[in-house]
């Protein structure tokens, strides 16, 4: 089955910027007697990673390639071709002048471990599909999509396939330097947080997104508040009455969340949203059942819902009534089970009452993603709450001082505001590339879009003392969670992204009835231990301690690698005792998760003693050994990892995580014995 692969492919050599040969000589590897099949190719392909034979190619600090692109062959200084995606300039000594002189290379250039294959033949299709773990490429069934799993080695693969009999094209997937049109709209050009020009890169790369072409198209995102002005007219062309609750009274606040996530482009009026080509809805909040009723509201087609509000911000712990409680729970079950995305605004209360995203049961709960704020100096915002509970932070207003840049966006009566701000607008700004990331890729779960939002994040403001790494050595702040939300890796990353193993939870119940301590630095610690060793991605902490006083104590808890997660401080919180409270962390996201979780509580305030009764530890995540994504860890795990050896060829579905070869195992875009290494000690350990 499949084509031949002629003596006559012979991989171009890469060469370092002085014309040095450095990739090593292949042909013998690749035209070996017998090798005449793309399953054959495919085993030769990762053979060469297990071997370093791809990764070799990549000795000189930068290295130049003839490379098959979109366009035809194409002459590329690339940057680094062990990655999975490098930057690269064009060599244009093609392009000389009549008198010789050669332009300046051409900059702009992406260059990805992707190879793009064109053919109709029905054998070969299957071939590709089967032997090299090729994806269609969706509404082109003629064309497909092989992952590599670098620069280099896509290179090399290209080349072999350009002249398979039955391939009617084939290239390197790649980006080419486009001018960016931004959208018409007046004032677009003051709209920094989506194309910062004074301070370029300090913005959410909404641009480069849609040159990408991600707009938010095919997907629908609701408002959760009292209502938005419908009639606006940058906001009525997008507006899903199908997706809506009635009632409701339009605010100006909720008109400007709105604009920020669906304003629509190139309508001669205003600026533009985010996701401008997305549909939005408008969810009414209110008692605690329309809220809830809000959260779950045609979860069938809502793919995200941004949730711009929260209780006060007074540096108080607030309840969560039953029926708020299972809304949040219920969204996971949203498109089909992926699960309807949840965004919350952190809250704006850091610096008047010292208040802390933890303290908000809404923004804190693990099935939302928790949006803190940055200013234009891509700083933390004076007001945007710290927590554990922080996932990532979007940019907003800063201030109060002068020349501090506020945000524009649509408003109540028609009208726009240049002033709106807060965490208000971090929030929607977030949904909106989320919106991004699900036509990208309309199969990531609610998870998955978590995970790409991590690791897509922007290190901003790296030399704040906040950062700093947890126990899996993973970038992780107080102020600024994982990190900046970045459009454009994060669509690039939600492409090539393959769900995730099923969740996996453990909860440890401790009982402890025991005073706190009265009035001393002395603490009172206890330790649930967790006996399963899947990767954490969040973990819940549950409380009840009887109190005259909350806010005397101040709580946290240690992982078992030592990364420490501040749930509680000492402030003034009159409230009666911690019933049932749940505080969550993410701040050990990608840990392990077995061993001792110690909860430790002080009451340094004379006064009000406490009692602490008991406390449970629920740790959540996913066993990366569970290659069939079956809930069991058993032979036919092993099976399929020994397969993924062979491309990923969907049997199972052995593809995960970010690498598109499951046998990647560690993800770090080389398959070689360390793979097989990590996944033998995690299936042995149970997990």
């Amino acid at each position: 089955m499949g084509g031949a692969v002629p003596a006559k492919a012979r991989p171009r050599a890469l060469v370092g910027e002085g014309g040095i040969e450095v990739a090593p000589d292949l042909t013998s590897r690749w035209m070996r007697p017998g090798f005449r099949t793309l399953r054959a190719f495919a085993v030769a392909l990762l053979a060469l990673h297990a071997h370093g034979a791809v990764s070799d190619t990549t000795t000189a600090t930068s290295v130049q390639a003839d490379v098959l692109t979109g366009t035809g062959r194409e002459r590329l200084l690339i940057a680094d071709p062990s990655l999975r995606a490098s930057d690269a300039a064009r060599i244009n000594t093609d392009l000389a002048s009549k008198s010789g002189e050669i332009p300046a290379p051409t900059p702009g250039y992406r260059v990805t471990g992707t190879v793009i294959v064109q053919t109709s033949d029905a054998a070969l299709t299957e071939s590709i599909r089967t032997d090299l773990g090729a994806r269609p490429i969706s509404g082109l069934p003629e064309f497909h999509r092989i992952d590599a799993g670098s620069v280099g080695a896509a290179i090399e693969v290209a080349e072999i396939l350009s002249a398979t009999p039955g391939i009617t094209t084939v290239h390197v997937d790649t980006r080419r330097p486009v001018s960016l049109r931004g959208p018409s709209d007046p004032f677009y050009i003051l709209q920094w947080h989506l194309r910062n020009i004074a301070s370029p890169g300090t913005d959410i790369g909404a641009e480069v997104a849609w040159s990408m072409g991600f707009t938010g198209a095919g997907t629908i995102v609701g408002v959760v508040e009292g209502g938005w002005e419908l009639t606006h007219p940058d906001l009525a062309p997008n507006y899903s009455a199908e997706a809506s609750t009635p009632g409701g009274a339009a605010t100006s606040h909720a008109t400007s969340v709105a604009g920020l996530i669906g304003a629509v482009a190139n309508n001669g009026k205003g600026g533009v949203g985010v996701a401008y080509d997305a549909k939005i809805s408008k969810l009414v909040y209110g008692t605690s059942s329309q809220t809830a009723e809000a959260l779950t509201h045609r979860n069938d087609i809502h793919h995200a819902k941004n949730n711009s509000w929260g209780p006060s911000d007074n540096g108080t712990v607030w309840p969560i009534s039953a029926v708020e409680k299972a809304a949040l729970a219920q969204s996971v079950h949203g498109r089909d089970g992926l699960g309807t995305v949840l965004v919350w605004a952190g809250g704006n209360g850091a610096y008047w009452v010292k208040d802390r995203a933890d303290y908000d049961p809404f923004a804190s709960s693990r099935y939302v993603i928790c949006v803190g704020a940055i200013d234009d100096d891509d700083d933390h915002a004076y007001y945007s709450e710290p927590g554990s509970c922080l996932l990532v932070v979007a940019h907003s207003s800063g201030g109060p001082g002068a020349g501090d840049k506020q945000i524009y966006t649509t408003t109540a009566a028609g009208a726009y505001t240049s002033t709106f701000g807060g965490t208000s607008t971090a929030a929607p700004l977030t949904t909106g590339v989320v919106a991004l990331m699900l036509q990208a890729n309309p199969n990531l779960s609610w998870r998955d879009v978590q995970h790409v939002l991590i690791n897509a994040a922007r290190r901003c403001d790296p030399t704040d003392p906040s950062w700093t790494l947890n126990a899996a050595g993973r970038a992780v702040s107080y102020e600024y969670g994982f990190g900046a939300v970045h459009a454009p890796d994060a669509v690039e990353l939600a492409t090539r992204w393959h769900s995730l193993p099923p969740e996996r939870s453990y909860a440890a119940s401790v009982p402890v009835n025991t005073a706190i301590p009265d009035g001393t630095a002395e603490p009172i610690a206890r330790a649930a231990f967790i006996p399963d060793n899947y990767l954490v991605e969040s973990v819940e902490v549950t409380l009840n301690v009887s109190t005259a006083y909350v806010g005397d104590l101040a709580i946290t808890v240690r992982s078992p690698g030592g990364t420490e997660s501040i749930l509680t401080r000492t402030r003034n919180d009159p409230g009666d005792n911690y019933t049932n409270t749940v505080f969550t962390t993410r701040r050990s996201w990608g840990e392990r998760a077995r061993g001792n979780w110690t909860v430790t509580i002080t009451d340094p305030v004379e006064g009000d003693p406490a009692t602490w009764q008991n406390l449970t530890v629920t740790v959540h995540g996913h066993c990366p050994s569970d290659v069939n994504r079956d809930s069991e860890l058993d032979i036919l795990d092993f099976l399929d990892f020994i397969e993924a050896f062979g491309p990923c060829t969907g049997v199972r579905a052995p593809c995960y995580g970010i690498g598109g070869i499951g046998a990647d195992y560690n993800r770090d875009s080389v398959i070689d014995v360390l793979d097989l290494l990590d996944f033998i000690d995690d299936l042995s350990s149970e997990c």
